[in-house]
């Protein structure tokens, strides 16, 4: 589900991008430019598709400085459609002059044809779709896995929820199932969940990824019924470097990178928050598991 977020997130952030590239440039200026390379370029896909785009190359001249660009539009994509790119090719051809749009504040930076390419409308829905399937797929299993009857069917007790690093978390995994039930294996683990509490328009959401487990097995494959098990997890003493190296290397630094975006934008705004809970579960084959999850609260000032 994390790659499947971040394909969907990347898929709204590069979008949404070349979308607000392309409201800008309608109102950049145009000057005089020369077509000095125009041709058709395929693309060979992995399952032996192709796909097409026109690769044109032109020159300007801004105050007696000249330059060169490739761009075509903002969001110009390659597609299977070869006369898409052949019409291009044809309406631009090496020699002829046409106007060029370049950001006044940025000469350099230049394309062919302003406003938004079609592609980055399509790319942006198709995001957004995605998004909505993965949403409703997390809401479907965390309502069966953390249901009603999981969540009463396992139950954590802990000496106490506040620790500091190098601390041990002990307490019991308490069974209340209402039938034996067979399972490959009982575990308890403690679980960090790296974040960001995004804030816009008054909504306050809570997006996380996985950095860091540390799991016991508490027992093996057979039928389980009522029963306590106590546990003790060590906490290492270097666990907030630990987390911030784990961190470093996630899928929330990309994540990270879009919510600064957005800061920059102005459409929102975000905290970094780690949760850490302990999390207690019947690995059931074939089915989904039973767990339960309690919170707990990790400073490293004493």
């Amino acid at each position: 589900m994390i790659i499947w977020f971040l394909i969907s997130f990347s898929f709204i952030g590069i979008s949404l991008i070349n979308i607000i590239k392309g409201q800008e440039n309608e109102s950049w200026p145009s000057v005089d430019g020369i077509i000095l390379f125009s041709d058709i370029d395929r693309s060979s896909g992995s399952e032996g598709g192709s796909t097409y785009g026109a690769k044109i190359t032109y020159k300007y001249n801004l105050n007696g400085i000249n330059y060169t660009s490739d761009a075509i539009s903002c969001g110009y994509a390659y597609s299977s459609d070869y006369s898409a790119a052949y019409q291009l090719v044809e309406n631009y051809p090496v020699g002829k002059t046409v106007k060029i749009y370049y950001n006044p504040n940025n000469p350099p930076e230049a394309v062919l044809i302003k406003g938004i390419d079609i592609a980055s409308w399509i790319f942006f829905s198709a995001g957004l779709f995605f998004s909505m399937i993965g949403i409703v797929l997390v809401t479907y299993f965390r309502f069966k896995k953390n249901g009603r009857k999981s969540s009463k069917q396992i139950n954590i007790n802990l000496e106490k929820t506040n620790f500091f690093p190098g601390d041990t978390i002990e307490g019991a995994v308490n069974l209340s199932l209402k039938k034996q039930r067979y399972a490959k294996a009982l575990k308890v683990a403690l679980i960090v969940d790296a974040g960001f509490e995004t804030f816009s328009r008054g909504e306050t959401v809570y997006n996380s990824c996985n950095i860091y487990k540390d799991e016991i097995i508490l027992d093996v494959e057979r039928e389980y019924f009522n029963e306590s098990y106590p546990f003790r997890i060590k906490m290492p003493i270097d666990i907030f470097q630990k987390l911030e190296k784990l961190a470093a290397e996630s899928a929330i630094v990309m994540q990270k990178k879009y919510l600064d975006w957005a800061v920059n934008k102005g459409y929102g705004n975000y905290i970094e928050k780690n949760k850490w809970y302990v999390k207690a579960s019947l690995d059931m084959p074939k089915k989904l598991d039973i767990s339960s999850k309690l919170e707990i609260n990790v400073s490293n000032v004493q």
